[in-house]
């Protein structure tokens, strides 16, 4: 009977201990969104779909890289405009995240719309800023559209600023399929002094490591450091990523199927690393695919690298409906085809109202 009552109390013990160091499940239910205070109150691990289009003023990014999101985020097809950005600095270890989002860490975002009409973030610290988020950490972000523009600036000593119209930074294995950024500036400045770096993206400022996908890109990337007290400086300006820095460990950097169109590239570099799909990729090129991707010629760009400038395209591909889904494999159940004789380019299914 003693063994018996052992047995017992040590499988007791056993279940306790599994049951306390099991993390607690993703939350179940999905909760509606249809205005500004809710969406401002959500938390990190919730999921939630956005019932009606909203505005924000003033607007704190949700996430930092002390606390991120971590759950869903369903756009429902609809859209949020962020009119402005609070005073509080959304930074955490010296690197401030702006965006619909600030950071997210394995969570998803998915047919969502996000327009401004012009949006400036100074920081005295590094900054991160994308339309939909500022750092990507593994997680995804697809079907979502992103209009407006963008400026980011950072005023302190020794900083980067990384400007992307989706997401400012990707890395963790994060990924970016089949989105869309159009009538977007982009301008990434760096003012302060010593060694600096400013970088612009058409989808995303870096990527370090993850996927992107089926994305294209419209309007001007531009990349500056205007400061004459910064003597070590570096600028990268890319139609769909800034720079593709230096990989993670075992974890994949893949840039597939991306198309560039009417953008403006340009950065204040004097070493050329302006190009139409990639400003500038690290010499480490190991699990890294940059292939099939496409911009027209008549794009200006000084820099003049291979795959960085990507496959040249011409008006009549782009006018193809076939092109497109045949040659680089988009989908019909995401994108209308049917505008692009018109257009140039494909409409998004599932976003409502995209007028572009």
């Amino acid at each position: 009977m003693n063994k018996m009552l052992t047995l017992f109390v040590l499988g007791s013990l056993c279940a306790a201990y599994i049951t306390a160091c099991t993390p607690a499940p993703m939350p179940t239910t999905v909760i509606e969104i249809s205005n500004a205070t809710q969406l401002a109150s959500i938390v990190m691990d919730g999921k939630y779909k956005l019932t009606q289009d909203i505005s924000v003023t003033n607007w704190t990014p949700i996430g930092n890289a002390g606390n991120p999101f971590t759950g869903e985020f369903d756009g429902n097809g609809h859209m949020v405009v962020i009119t402005s950005f609070s005073n509080v600095e959304n930074a955490f270890e010296g690197i401030a995240y702006y965006g619909l989002f600030g950071y997210i860490k394995g969570g998803k975002v998915q047919r969502l719309l996000v327009g401004n009409t012009s949006l400036h973030v100074p920081t005295n610290n590094t900054l991160q800023f994308g339309g939909i988020v500022g750092c990507l950490e593994g997680g995804s972000i697809a079907q979502c559209v992103v209009s407006g523009n963008m400026e980011g600036r950072s005023n302190g000593s020794n900083r980067s600023c990384l400007v992307g119209g989706i997401a400012g930074n990707v890395f963790g294995g994060g990924s970016i399929t089949d989105c869309c950024t159009y009538a977007i500036h982009r301008l990434s400045n760096v003012s302060g002094s010593g060694n600096v770096t400013a970088i612009a993206g058409g989808i995303a400022g870096s990527l370090f490591s993850g996927t992107i996908q089926r994305c294209y890109a419209r309007g001007a990337a531009r990349a500056y450091v205007p400061h004459p007290d910064a003597p070590t400086y570096t600028a990268y300006s890319g139609g769909i990523v800034g720079f593709i820095g230096a990989q993670e460990s075992g974890v994949i950097r893949k840039l597939t199927h991306c198309v560039v169109l009417d953008m403006e590239i340009s950065t204040s570099s004097s070493v050329v690393n302006d190009h139409r799909v990639v400003g500038g990729i690290t010499s480490d090129t190991g699990n890294l695919t940059c292939a099939n991707n496409y911009a027209p010629s008549s794009i200006v760009v000084l820099g003049t690298l291979s795959p960085n400038n990507g496959t040249a395209i011409t008006d009549a591909q782009l006018k193809d409906a076939n092109w497109w889904q045949t040659s680089i494999g988009w989908s019909s159940s995401i994108w209308d085809f049917s505008v692009v004789p018109t257009t140039r380019y494909p409409y998004m299914k599932n976003i409502m109202g995209m007028v572009l």
